[in-house]
């Protein structure tokens, strides 16, 4: 029996559904990015990619895309 996902990644499945690209693709997007300030991401998925960040939780899920394409470079 798989486990659910908890914290950050549970939102995944809803993100790939509403935005129509899988969570590795976005990761990419901010990475391309990560000189930008978090609010300069924020500005560019919506202006860009569409993507809407009207609540505490939408913000918190951005603020964790940038923190974890972060990881992902430092581990490189």
């Amino acid at each position: 029996m798989a486990s659910e996902a908890k914290g950050p990644a549970s939102y995944f499945p809803a993100i790939e559904k509403k935005y129509g690209r899988p969570i590795g693709e976005w990761l990419d997007i901010v990475r391309q990015r990560l000189l930008a300030k978090h609010m300069e991401l924020v500005a560019m998925l919506k202006s860009e990619h569409g993507m809407v960040m009207a609540t505490p939780t939408r913000s918190w899920r951005t603020r964790w895309l940038t923190r974890a394409s972060n990881l992902a470079i430092s581990l490189l």
